[in-house]
């Protein structure tokens, strides 16, 4: 067994006991499932990348369609439920927070894919027909695109600084390549 600290910034940290073998990758989803379930609760489901703003009966009216429960999307879910969707979150968080480390607490596999399964059965009560594939949240729930919290974002300075350091490896590499083959 092997006990890893996996950090992203100071407050977003947490220990996790797996074995050698096993993947990381369904640890750092709960990190990247935070703030997408979060729009998820707030404006419902992602529209197709391929739709416009306005339908052709909303230009024809003048107004948009609301639904019961709208809040800048005609799809999100009632307040009520959307709240447990939250809570169920805010769990999932509490369970790879800093505080947990402090503690020094682990997680398992087993607790994080119970946390897995908690989301996922509060979006169902929320969204019973499902999600649709194109959505962000329904893509990190199947495991076919992962959020976008997964990576930690790069300021300017940093990837100008890294992108040097690439050219110089390239550089140094490239030289000796080329010195190689004048000897020849």
């Amino acid at each position: 067994m092997v006990l890893l600290h996996v950090k992203q910034k100071d407050d977003m940290q947490f220990l996790f006991e797996a074995s050698a073998k096993a993947s990381v990758d369904s640890v750092v989803r709960i990190l990247g499932f935070q703030g997408e379930v979060k729009r998820l609760a707030l404006y419902g489901p992602a529209k197709h990348p391929d739709d416009d703003e306005a339908s052709d009966d909303e230009t024809q009216k003048g107004k948009k369609i609301r639904g019961p429960h709208y809040s800048e999307d005609p799809h999100s879910c009632d307040p009520e439920v959307s709240k447990q969707i939250t809570n169920t979150m805010a769990d999932a968080v509490a369970l790879v927070s800093k505080e947990k480390v402090m503690a020094k607490t682990y997680v398992t596999s087993q607790m994080l894919k119970d946390q897995l399964n908690l989301i996922r059965g509060a979006i169902t009560i929320c969204f019973p027909l499902g999600l649709p594939k194109w959505d962000v949240v329904q893509q990190a729930i199947s495991g076919t695109s992962s959020c976008s919290e997964r990576e930690p974002p790069i300021d300017a300075d940093t990837h100008k600084a890294m992108m040097a350091h690439y050219f110089k490896q390239q550089e140094q590499l490239k030289r000796m390549a080329d010195d190689g083959m004048k000897r020849t």
